[in-house]
């Protein structure tokens, strides 16, 4: 492991987005900081992971207000990482196309392209889907620290939620299952369904895509090593296979440093924990939090899990450069994303498919494929005391069996499969859990509902003076939920109103 040095100013535990992001932001401001990662990669679902010597993207395949001036971008710039990366625009006309046995649609770019798509198509929805997309539009007004706008508070009502997607759907009158599917999309991009799922929540992740989709040349691992690069030059230290085992809290409930599971112990009077709250706070020592708080956190409800295929397909897979699939099986009765009905059907789930070596410039060799779908941990219950390549030929065979599963709508958007599929690897909620540490495998952290997401399941805060928590549990999920948690964390720290005119001023 080697001498991990100090005393720190701070310690932040994990090195997704969110540690990463409040790593820089303490380093910019003067902080002698530790990131301590426990896997052997930085990066949580930043980073690639290799297959048959190929590298996949665990989690950032495209992103949302990455054009010049727009959210993600500003943010990135004020970090100083922007010039490091480069992206590619996806297909303006339609980045996102959802397939359904009998219908099909592609979302495009900019609020106007979609108005007219969506009321050319659906004309007698006309006046429900102007009132939807002016709803988004006002929402995100109320969230200063995604908009960058002026504002008194930059909070603003980001953490008040007060509107399912559901609700405001009604409220504009949609009643045309194909328009509400369309508009609710992006729920597969957080796992909730949309009588749980906040508005304020669904319209960020809506308008940063409707903005402009971008996806990083690299992919995450892009990010990541930016973020890291950076964090170094401005004398931060990141290390990695280090496990914390503990928070040192003294009688007083001031943090004092952190042990690690090699026995070494680092002096700092700030921690912050940018990993699932449940594992964060079962580092405090009993004194350190009340019982009921520590109960609290412990019932939190985990999202979804992560079910994944990852394919090696050699053939010219270029027409599916610019766009990402969502395969729905038919929409009648209860979403199937959600009710997991398809799992005692014995039909296939409902599927997410981008071809990301598509955007890399020089790749060679078989392309690759990423299919994701979401799946509960509960029916690899039997498994979860077992750890990645030890589980045995039963879970295997179930794990194939689900990754037939899930190829089989794939294969009609893909007829090389037939053909030309070189390797198939899968992964499921286990897996994630076993890299992430996330509760059932949950690929979004907690479940986002309405009485968990925005800060009202765990806050940042904690009343351990020097202990803060941060990440997609925290505040909202995805890259940019995840990074504006640092900033929330951090604020606590530096002052959020600082760093928010700092970012606005970049």
């Amino acid at each position: 492991m080697g001498d991990l040095g100090g005393p720190y100013d701070a310690v932040v535990i994990g090195s997704g987005m969110s540690g990463l992001v409040a790593a820089n932001l303490l380093a910019m401001h003067d902080r002698r900081v530790l990131v301590l990662e426990q896997h052997h990669h930085f990066g949580g679902y930043l980073q690639n992971f290799m297959l048959h010597r190929t590298p996949f993207d665990s989690g950032c395949h495209y992103v949302g207000g990455m054009g010049e001036g727009q959210v993600f971008d500003r943010y990135l710039r004020y970090l100083g990482v922007r010039d490091a990366l480069s992206v590619e625009r996806l297909d303006e006309d339609g980045f996102d196309v959802l397939d359904y046995p009998d219908w099909s649609f592609a979302i495009p770019m900019g609020y106007a392209r979609l108005e007219a798509r969506l009321v050319e198509r659906f004309p007698h929805e006309a006046a429900g889907i102007r009132r939807f997309l002016a709803e988004v539009r006002q929402e995100v007004l109320q969230f200063p620290m995604y908009t960058l706008a002026a504002a008194e508070d930059p909070m603003g009502r980001s953490l008040d939620p007060d509107r399912t997607v559901a609700d405001v759907l009604d409220a504009c009158g949609l009643r045309d299952l194909r328009v509400r599917e369309i508009l609710s999309a992006y729920r597969a991009l957080y796992f909730v369904p949309t009588h749980e799922a906040s508005f304020a929540m669904h319209a960020f992740v809506f308008d940063s895509f409707v903005q402009g989709a971008y996806a990083f040349h690299g992919g995450g691992n892009a990010v990541m090593k930016a973020l890291v690069a950076r964090l170094r030059a401005q004398g931060g230290v990141a290390r990695r296979r280090v496990r914390v085992t503990a928070v040192d809290v003294d009688d007083h409930r001031r943090v004092r440093g952190v042990h690690t599971a090699d026995g070494a112990y680092v002096e700092a009077p700030l921690v912050i924990a940018a990993i699932d709250p449940k594992v964060a706070v079962s580092l405090l020592p009993d004194h350190a939090v009340r019982p009921a708080y520590r109960h609290r956190v412990e019932r939190l409800r985990p999202g979804i899990g992560g079910l994944g295929a990852y394919l090696r397909v050699d053939a010219d897979l270029s027409r599916l450069r610019g766009t990402n699939h969502f395969l729905q099986p038919s929409r009648e009765g209860e979403d199937p994303l959600f009710s997991q009905a398809w799992l005692e059907a014995g039909t296939p789930p409902p599927v997410f498919v981008t071809a990301t070596s598509t955007r890399e410039p020089g790749w060679r060799g078989p392309h690759t494929v990423v299919v994701l779908s979401g799946m509960r941990a509960d029916a690899f219950a039997r498994w979860a005391d077992t750890r990645t390549g030890a589980r045995g030929a039963d879970y295997e065979a179930l794990k194939a069996e689900l990754g037939a599963r899930m190829l089989a709508p794939v294969r009609a958007l893909i007829p090389e499969l037939d053909t030309h599929l070189v390797t198939a690897d899968f992964s499921t909620p286990l897996t994630h859990r076993d890299y992430t540490l996330n509760g059932g495998g949950a690929i979004y952290g907690i479940h986002h509902d309405m009485r968990q997401s925005a800060g009202r399941g765990v806050s940042w805060r904690t009343r351990v003076q020097g202990f803060l928590l941060s990440g997609h549990s925290v505040l909202y999920p995805g890259l940019i939920g995840a990074m504006i948690s640092a900033f929330y964390s951090c604020g606590e720290v530096l002052g959020l109103r600082q760093l928010f005119e700092e970012v606005r001023a970049a």
